[in-house]
């Protein structure tokens, strides 16, 4: 077929017509064929069935005579016929009784009576076989078989056949040149129509046209609409060409237009550039401007607190501190904006904590929520969330002080709970999911579509009763979409809010409670009663507890502590901040035995924390809340009532400390938070003058402010790794201080060889933790004396004071001390035997309570506790008895110092 289709109309048309008349013509010399060959072939036969049966009758006489030379003369007749091949006679008994054989055949193998088919003739390939019987009155006496040649036969068809072949070709010739010529009328007229489409597609010329024609068919009709719709397109192409001229004019104004426009639009986007380029500097420098003063105000409040200031005074300081962070606060939000919508907040990509980033964050306002009474409830998928994630963990942070800061400001009354969780996906990657939910005043849902924008807040009014700028939630959910990740907000007016996001990171540790699970934290033999009124407070803290291992039941009062078993003794959490029972700390003091017989971990804010601190001593554990994870792993993995160590205090530092600052305010804030770290320091206020110091005198470290006047410190930095490699000198570390976080120009400050950076405003904490890096320390100080009446009871107080009895009671205290240091240097041989220390240790704690030494006693039944309580952990009854001999060490100093 795709032949054919390659064809002109000519040859389709020719071939057509030949091929109709070949196939008409093959059809009936087919019929012919085979009527001729049939016809011939009956007629045939009948021909010599006939003479068979002729022959038959006239040999009756010669084989009922037996008379064979008869028969053989008879027989000898058949040789007239030219196609007769053979012919036998056979008697009844089947055997040859006369034949007849052409004389041009030399062998011929007569043909086996009875092997003809039940027509008597079989018409073969060459032979034509015929058998008919030889009867006499009716019966059979023989048979005469007769074969003929068919090459005659053949001979004849096929002369009939080239005949018809002869004819055929003759037909089809003559069919092929009428069809020339009849083809002409069609496909010439067709011929030039195409030849006129294809000028008219090539040349554009619209005004060519096909010649007519007068055949009065289809093929006039097809002219004549041809040149028709050439003159259609014609009139069109003449309107298209004026409306064209008119358009390429219309154009060349627009191109002008445009032009112009270009220009303008060029210039507006160098300024805009350029705007962007002078706001970019114009934060950078407002950024250092503001936190050169703030620093100033920051650290002077800072030192004012540590003085011992009148309590107005202190309430003075308080309310100037929390006004500078708030000022700070959203100086931040506006800069951190800026840097967002400039394109210049460049993000981190680090291992670090989320559950210690939002505990944090939880602890840091959670103040806020205990002035409120607002419950400040923290959540986590413990079985799955990772140790550590990769990403960043400062704009991490940030999001979240900006949502839970939110959530406890807008909430007066109820509870605000945190919630971290995580998804896994393939490999390490994963899906981070932060919730904070409150009980506030909730926000409607045309608020909802708009309260992600710059300066928005849930009304007009909103800014008036709770502060802030409106930039948190914006700054929130461009911080997040940075990441990848998603923010949304579900609330109803009056019903509370719930804000929410996830964002896509990699996991760079294992859960976060498989270290804890390692550690064997869980005994089933140590139970876990919850005193906690709070439903959600309760909730998360048996969730946490069940994911350590541990099971836990809450009690319905305090008076159901009196009713737990003693053995082993159980770990009671109790909520000191209850306001639905009576007060904890009252019953408590009422109740001495529990605090000696039970483990009791006291769970509330910092004041009430200290408040029962300063009452019941180390008597009990205290937690602060919201209950962080390593607080409460912490308490698991001691359990046990002992007093714990002092916090270390910082060490003095040593060494030779330049400071580069040129506002004044600030070198008297240096000044005065180094004035206590230990460090001699000079202070300098230019780069060129603190190029010269370091020329001439050796320091161990540089604070080095980055923007000064005249030469910044980038530029000092550089030009003193320049002379200390002219002079072969070692590197003196130099830190930079500076109020941007912008990561290119940190990177600046490592290119010019600076170590490290400090952000302004900077704490005193932070101070001395970055000067520690790079200083050592000083040897540490004494332990500080214990006063005496924080280790002894009051009744043995006034013995040593009261002038009748002060030598006898002190000789009492000194005797106990000496026989109690011979038993503490005999308690840790006898570890491995536990049974074996209980009587000394009994003795120890009734000698204790009889001179009054409450601490020793304390810690003397923390040890017996652990002697009578299997398992025996070495380690733990090794720690008990060091803690044991800390306190001797304690008394006695206590009482070389006082008495």
């Amino acid at each position: 077929m795709a032949f054919v289709q390659r064809l002109s109309i000519h040859q389709k048309l020719t071939l057509m017509a030949v091929g109709a008349t070949l196939v008409a013509l093959l059809f009936s010399a087919s019929a012919y064929m085979a009527r001729d060959y049939w016809g011939r072939r009956g007629a045939l036969e009948t021909q010599y069935r006939i003479q068979a049966q002729l022959m038959a009758q006239s040999l009756q006489a010669a084989l009922v005579f037996n008379d064979a030379p008869s028969a053989t003369d008879l027989l000898s007749a058949l040789k007239a016929d030219g196609q007769v091949h053979s012919a036998w006679l056979y008697d009844l008994r089947g055997e040859v009784f006369s034949r007849y054989v052409r004389a041009n055949l030399s062998r011929v193998v007569p043909p086996t009576p009875g092997s003809l088919p039940m027509s008597g003739y079989r018409f073969g390939k060459r032979l034509l076989d015929l058998a008919v019987p030889v009867t006499l009155q009716g019966e059979r006496v023989g048979l005469f078989y007769l074969r003929v040649d068919l090459k005659h036969y053949w001979s004849m068809l096929w002369q009939d056949l080239y005949l018809t072949l002869l004819f055929l070709l003759l037909a089809v010739s003559a069919a092929y040149v009428i069809a020339q010529r009849m083809h002409r009328f069609i496909t010439t007229p067709i011929q030039a129509l195409a030849a006129v489409a294809q000028q008219v597609s090539r040349e554009q010329d619209y005004a060519a046209r096909a010649p007519q024609i007068h055949t009065r068919d289809e093929l006039q009709l097809l002219v004549e609409g041809f040149n028709g719709m050439l003159d259609e397109i014609g009139r069109q192409d003449d309107a298209l060409r004026q409306h064209r001229d008119s358009l390429e004019a219309q154009v060349a104004l627009r191109t002008t237009e445009l032009t112009v426009l270009n220009g303008e639009l060029a210039t507006a986007r160098d300024q805009a550039l350029e705007s962007v380029r002078l706001k970019s500097e114009f934060l950078a420098t407002m950024s250092h401007e503001i936190s050169t003063p703030m620093n100033g105000v920051v650290g002077m409040l800072e030192l004012l607190d540590e003085k011992t200031l009148s309590p107005q005074q202190q309430e003075y300081v308080e309310i100037a501190k929390h006004s500078a962070e708030a000022l700070l606060a959203i100086i931040n939000d506006i800069l951190d904006f800026s840097k967002v919508e400039a394109g210049h907040l460049v993000l981190e990509s680090i291992p670090f904590q989320p559950l210690m980033e939002m505990e944090e964050v939880v602890a840091l306002l959670a103040p806020r929520a205990q002035d409120k009474g607002v419950a400040l409830v923290t959540e986590a998928q413990w079985q799955v969330l990772p140790g550590q994630v990769v990403g960043d963990p400062l704009r991490f942070r940030q999001v979240l002080t900006n949502l839970i800061g939110n959530a406890i400001k807008f909430t007066q009354q109820g509870e605000v709970v945190v919630a971290l969780g995580w998804q896994a996906g393939q490999g390490t990657a994963g899906v981070l999911h932060f919730s904070v939910k409150d009980t506030g005043v909730g926000i409607d849902a045309d608020t909802q579509k708009k309260l992600f924008q710059v300066f928005t807040q849930a009304d007009g009014s909103t800014t008036r009763r709770f502060g802030g700028s409106g930039l948190g939630l914006a700054i929130s959910r461009q911080l997040i979409e940075l990441q990848g990740g998603q923010i949304g907000v579900e609330s109803d007016l009056g019903q509370g809010a719930h804000f929410f996001f996830s964002v896509p990171m990699l996991a760079a540790a294992a859960p976060i409670l498989e270290p804890y699970m390692e550690s064997g934290l869980a005994d089933p033999n140590r139970p876990v009663w919850l005193l906690e009124r709070h439903e959600a407070a309760a909730t998360a803290l048996q969730a946490l507890l069940h994911a350590l291992g541990l099971s836990s039941q809450r009690l319905d009062g305090l008076s159901a502590i009196l009713t737990l078993g003693k053995e082993p003794p159980p770990l009671v959490l109790i909520n000191l901040n209850d306001s639905a029972r009576p007060d904890v700390l009252s019953w408590l003091l009422a109740h001495p035995q529990v605090c000696s017989r039970y483990e009791i971990a006291l769970m509330g804010w910092a004041t009430s924390l200290q408040e029962a601190r300063h009452h019941l001593g180390e008597s009990v554990h205290y937690l602060p809340k919201p209950v962080r994870l390593g607080e409460i792993t912490r308490l698991l993995q001691q359990r046990i009532r002992a007093v714990p160590d002092a916090p270390a205090q910082p060490l003095p530092l040593r060494g030779q400390l330049l400071v580069v600052e040129d506002n004044p305010v600030n070198q008297k804030v240096a000044l005065a938070m180094l004035s206590g770290m230990g460090v001699s320091v000079q202070i300098v206020s230019s780069g060129a003058e603190a190029l010269q110091w370091l020329q001439k005198q050796a320091f161990d470290l540089v604070l080095m402010d980055l923007h000064m006047p005249t030469m910044n410190g980038i530029e000092t930095c550089r030009q003193l790794r320049q002379w200390e490699q002219q002079q072969g000198r070692q590197s003196v570390a130099v830190v930079a201080l500076t109020a941007s976080q912008d990561l290119v120009e940190q990177q600046h400050c490592l290119d010019a060889g600076m170590a490290d950076f400090l952000s302004k405003p900077l704490s005193v904490e932070q101070l001395y933790q970055a000067l520690a890096r790079w200083l050592p320390p000083q040897s540490a100080p004494a332990t500080p004396v214990v006063p005496l009446s924080q280790l002894l009871s009051e009744q043995a107080m006034q013995g040593l004071q009261a002038q009748a009895t002060q030598g006898a009671s002190r000789a009492l205290l000194e005797l106990w001390l000496r026989d109690t240091d011979q038993v503490l240097q005999r308690l840790p041989t006898l570890l491995e035997s536990p049974a074996a220390l209980m009587p000394l240790l009994r003795g120890l704690q009734g000698g204790a309570q009889q001179v009054g030494a409450l601490e020793m006693e304390r810690l003397g039944d923390a040890l017996l506790r652990w002697s009578a309580q299997p398992p025996h952990g070495m380690a733990d009854g090794a720690l008990l008895i060091q803690r044991l001999r800390n306190g001797h060490t304690r008394l006695q100093q206590a009482i070389n110092t006082t008495l």
